[in-house]
């Protein structure tokens, strides 16, 4: 079988390797638990352009769309997210709480969404945007269309 052949989407290889080192997070404190966990996160980075914290909890059919420096430092993704290059999500300052992303969002390349907010169901987050604020269901945010 060629591998060509093979149905690989690196989306689903993201959520299998993600899926894993949660999995070996549960235990904790078994030797060599940190260096499998980061061997992982190295193979999810370069073969999937994503790397996701074990600690995020991800909900059903997350997209991540033209793969590469995608950054999910923790927090919540709800079900059918997209999430396309370049998008970085995380704690601000190092204070470890990071957003609470609700279902059917689609956060466009290279934004950053950071801190202790929630992105309520259905916003659309344009590209290039810095949100640190939440932002209420079904809100379009930074997206201008040119047509």
């Amino acid at each position: 079988m060629l591998l060509d052949d093979l149905p690989l989407d690196v989306s689903l290889i993201a959520m299998k390797i993600h899926e894993i080192q949660n999995n070996i997070c549960a235990l904790d404190g078994v030797i060599g638990h940190d260096e499998v966990t980061t061997g992982l996160l190295y193979i999810q980075r370069n073969i999937c352009g994503a790397e996701i914290s074990p600690s995020t909890v991800i909900g059903k059919n997350l997209m991540l769309v033209h793969q590469g420096g995608i950054v999910i430092g923790g927090g919540t993704i709800g079900d059918n997210c997209k999430i396309h290059a370049g998008v970085v999500i995380g704690d601000r300052n190092n204070d470890t709480v990071c957003p609470r992303i609700g279902n059917d969002v689609t956060i466009y390349a290279n934004s950053v969404v950071y801190g202790d907010i929630t992105i309520g169901d259905g916003v659309i987050i344009g590209p290039c945007s810095v949100i640190n604020k939440s932002i209420d269901k079904g809100i379009v945010y930074g997206y201008i269309h040119h047509s």
